[in-house]
């Protein structure tokens, strides 16, 4: 989902439970949606490059060893 200008996830991303790497870099976002803290196998996501005004601790914290770039 990288490079596609997107502003937004839809809420139920987090219905995804099979999802181990989330490509999330150079895009529009500035939130993301609480359901993707849901997604116990997620792995690795990179979101670089976006205009993140929020804090993404939370969703490192929630995963513990999950990769957030």
């Amino acid at each position: 989902l990288s490079d596609n200008k997107l502003m937004a996830l839809p809420m139920q991303f987090g219905k995804l439970t099979q999802l181990t790497h989330l490509y999330l870099q150079n895009n529009q976002l500035e939130i993301l949606p609480a359901s993707l803290s849901l997604i116990q196998t997620l792995y690795s996501v990179n979101l670089s490059n976006n205009p993140f005004i929020h804090d993404l601790l939370p969703l490192e914290q929630e995963h513990g060893s999950a990769e957030v770039q």
